[in-house]
């Protein structure tokens, strides 16, 4: 890693300032003479210097050699912004369990076997573009929203067919939660990686906490569906089956408007939202207290705990949105003061 280096500017001419690039830094990134430097001013104090020619820009690559932790491995590399990955057999014969690997890569975005043989295979991270990241969060919560739905119609008729593809679905899930840290890890770690046009940096991290939670909001699901094969049946009453099916209603589409407030900086629908949190609140724990005392089976109590959680997670975003955009706002107007001082000036 290079460390930090002091230069001297050195005036040219009238108005021609000019500064010597660390020697290090031209050989690691294979430059000569005459190659073009890019240069993107960062807020006020920031100079960006990158190689124009994307083929000069180095690719990481690191090597995993077979082991149980296969999975792991490969995950760890993924969410941590490799780009390539070889796999190598450690006893230096034939890699014992190929087809264990390629099930793996197809649980991460992106990701494809380009070079194989007996003993290694050579993954690499193949860019996809036309996915940003509100679009993936959209997925995750669309995703889970569908589970939950289906998760509730599996509780009241006892449709185990319905449970099995509740569970393999959020494997989707999981996919585009990984995809999206991948991202920001990398955006991160290269400013030129460009996630989002209209993102400042330090929206990075609250965007992975409200995938997280709806990554969270799957793998509740997900747990709801596993139990319900111990159950033939709920043994709530029909008139509270239909209490259920209503506030899970209503709770989805809360969760739903408090997330499109975060992705379009929206304070006033957040508020809103923050005010119909509560007001359901008085609804969803009346309802508590009937499962609690007509339900003796385990999956539509852990549903009752799901609908509750709901309510904290909208009132969670809708924070998160009002945090978010006060930031935006007071970036966007010291941003544009320092524009109009310096063009008075």
């Amino acid at each position: 890693m290079l460390k930090d280096i002091t230069r001297s500017l050195q005036l040219t001419g009238a108005r021609t300032y000019l500064v010597s690039l660390p020697r290090e830094w031209i050989e690691r990134n294979g430059l000569e003479a005459k190659d073009e430097i890019g240069i993107r001013i960062e807020n006020e104090n920031y100079l960006l210097l990158y190689p124009r020619n994307p083929r000069l820009i180095p690719k990481k690559t690191t090597t995993i050699p077979e082991s149980e932790t296969i999975e792991l491995e490969l995950l760890s590399r993924y969410i941590t912004g490799f780009d390539t990955m070889v796999v190598y057999s450690s006893e230096g014969n034939k890699i014992k369990d190929p087809d264990k690997i390629r099930e793996e890569i197809r649980h991460q975005i992106g990701l494809e076997i380009i070079r194989e043989s007996p003993n290694q295979l050579e993954i690499q991270f193949i860019a996809s573009s036309v996915l940003d990241l509100q679009t993936l969060v959209r997925k995750i919560y669309a995703l889970a929203f569908s589970m939950l739905d289906d998760a509730i119609s599996a509780i009241f008729s006892g449709n185990n067919e319905k449970r099995d593809k509740i569970v393999k679905r959020y494997s989707e899930i999981d996919r585009v939660y990984y995809f999206i840290v991948r991202l920001l890890q990398k955006s991160f770690e290269d400013p030129l990686e460009e996630i989002n046009e209209s993102l400042y940096p330090f929206e990075g991290l609250n965007y992975q906490i409200v995938a997280y939670q709806g990554e969270v909001l799957g793998r509740s699901c997900k747990e709801l569906a596993e139990r319900i094969g111990k159950f033939q049946k709920s043994f709530l009453t029909t008139e509270t089956e239909s209490m259920v099916r209503e506030i899970a209603e209503k709770l989805i589409k809360l969760l739903d408007s408090a997330i499109e407030a975060f992705l379009n900086k929206d304070t006033e629908k957040a508020a809103v939202t923050v005010e119909e949190v509560r007001n359901k609140k008085y609804q969803v724990q009346p309802l508590l207290a009937i499962i609690s005392g007509e339900a003796a089976d385990e999956p539509t109590w852990f549903l009752a705990r799901l609908l509750s959680s709901l309510l904290e997670q909208a009132d969670q975003v809708c924070y998160l949105t009002d945090i978010v955009t006060r930031g935006f706002n007071a970036l966007h107007e010291y941003d544009t003061k320092q524009y109009l001082d310096s063009e008075l000036s």
